[in-house]
């Protein structure tokens, strides 16, 4: 049976997440897991108190936590799914990690607020730093929603990574929820036209993979990340699904990431689908000509 983790902080998007995660392990039998991560390390009784104080205070947390997850398993446990609960000490982006490892998770939902501005730049949202982190399918949620609402999925893509892993990924997400997908390419202002052998291309594509009821947009934008935001808000997606890489250090903070820019202001949930680099790329020869002529 597969398995789906849900990371929760007891937060409304938690929350959600969590009711959203029951609703596609039923349609798709996952065995669902709650993890709850309790970190001390910003704590004051952590740093400043003595250790009676600090065995007190700690007990009383896990104690706290340990309801509130029992209240929680309580309320959204349904018959025909298997629901675990977990509760760690730690840091939420390390132990999820480890959890996706060692208990072989082949898919996250979690919930996200988000990051932006200078606070971005300095922290981060968890949700960017799992994304980043784990390499497993990652679908955030930045508010309640349900499995009967999705009707229309918006894949981004970039030209230089289509993968035929990202394409049977989509597919399997358009038998699930029998939705619609529309595949967008945002046409930045350094890509040379060629647009009507680009489309017909992309769309032998789709043929060849079986994904039928899709479509191929070409829009215009300076950043990739602006034009799948604004397209995202004006076309009445419910949600988006992006490739992304696994770049950490010095590669990430040179290079960043399309996928992590989206997530950050996204007001629709984001499906990340992690890059496998081995995997041959589809070199279409409307995309291969883009790039040698460049």
């Amino acid at each position: 049976m597969k398995k789906l983790l849900v990371p929760v902080d007891f937060s409304e998007t938690s929350e959600a997440a969590v009711d959203f995660g029951i609703q596609l392990a039923r349609r798709c039998g996952y065995e669902v897991h709650l993890l709850h991560v309790v970190d001390f390390s910003g704590s004051y009784e952590a740093m400043y108190a003595d250790t009676s104080t600090i065995q007190s205070f700690t007990e009383a947390v896990m104690t706290d936590m340990e309801i509130r997850m029992e209240n929680l398993y309580r309320r959204v446990k349904v018959e025909g799914v298997k629901i675990t609960t977990h509760l760690t000490t730690g840091t939420l982006v390390r132990d999820v990690r480890s959890f996706v490892q060692e208990t072989e998770i082949d898919l996250i939902v979690m919930g996200t607020k988000g990051a932006k501005g200078q606070h971005k730049f300095f922290v981060g949202s968890n949700a960017e730093k799992i994304v980043r982190m784990v390499d497993c399918p990652i679908l955030t949620i930045p508010s309640k929603m349900t499995i009967d609402g999705i009707r229309k999925f918006i894949v981004p893509i970039d030209t230089r990574e289509i993968r035929y892993s990202f394409l049977k990924e989509v597919s399997m997400f358009q038998q699930i929820f029998s939705a619609k997908m529309e595949f967008l390419w945002v046409k930045t202002p350094h890509d040379l036209e060629n647009l009507e052998l680009i489309r017909e291309e992309f769309n032998n594509l789709l043929d060849e993979c079986g994904i039928a009821n899709s479509s191929f947009r070409i829009i215009r934008d300076i950043f990739p990340q602006d034009g799948i935001l604004a397209y995202a808000k004006q076309s009445s997606g419910d949600i988006l699904a992006m490739s992304t890489h696994s770049r950490k250090g010095l590669a990430h903070l040179f290079s960043g990431s399309t996928t992590e820019d989206v997530l950050n202001q996204a007001e629709i949930p984001l499906w990340s689908l992690k890059i496998n680099e081995a995997e041959d790329i589809i070199n279409l020869e409307s995309f291969q000509k883009l790039r040698v002529e460049q």
